[in-house]
């Protein structure tokens, strides 16, 4: 019963993925309404940085990049070191600086989108695919960090409450060790 709440997490965790590829995909398809695109997928990324093991936090990130590459028109392989880039770099930054307060999260978020955007015009160079010039870049990724960063006050608490009902929090613990020990207090009650 124990693994069952770590499953759970990671579940959940990979659900609201795929219900955040969906909407992405069907709400900010038009170019104007494209560049105020959250992505949910890169939030979570660095959220399993910071609260993950380094194992359990890259097999999300490899899960994740596998869903995104399933709903996008990439080159195969794209996601995957794109992401997995951005959560070592988020590890790398977890680990040498303290992230300890709420008002972390949002430069974190802005932090990993930058890098995330950079490793993306990194890849597309590399395999040869046009890459826009250097202005509608900077204007892209000056109001995407803008929108991850604004995200991130509602994305972060979010996750932290997923992680305490599910992975941290009393409710999570083992049903047995609970059960054990109210019965043990009512066993000491009843020798005594």
């Amino acid at each position: 019963m124990h693994c069952i709440f770590p499953f759970l997490n990671a579940f959940i965790l990979l659900v609201f993925i795929a219900i955040g590829i969906a909407i992405q995909g069907a709400l900010f398809l038009s170019q104007p309404i494209h560049y105020f695109q959250p992505d949910l997928a890169l939030m979570i990324i660095s959220w399993c940085a910071l609260n993950r093991s380094f194992e359990e936090g890259g097999l999300l990130t490899l899960a994740i990049a596998y869903f995104n590459e399933l709903h996008s028109l990439a080159p195969q392989g794209f996601f995957l070191i794109t992401y997995m880039g951005t959560y070592l770099w988020a590890c790398m930054i977890h680990h040498y600086f303290v992230l300890s307060s709420f008002h972390h999260y949002p430069i974190l978020a802005l932090v990993c989108f930058l890098f995330f955007k950079f490793l993306e015009r990194l890849v597309f160079h590399f395999l040869d695919i046009f890459i826009p010039p250097i202005q509608s870049t900077i204007f892209h990724w000056l109001t995407g960090a803008g929108i991850q960063s604004l995200h991130a006050f509602w994305v972060f608490p979010s996750l932290k409450r997923l992680d305490w009902l599910t992975y941290k929090g009393k409710n999570s613990q083992l049903f047995s060790e609970i059960g054990l020990s109210r019965f043990s207090s009512k066993k000491s009650k009843w020798l005594s």
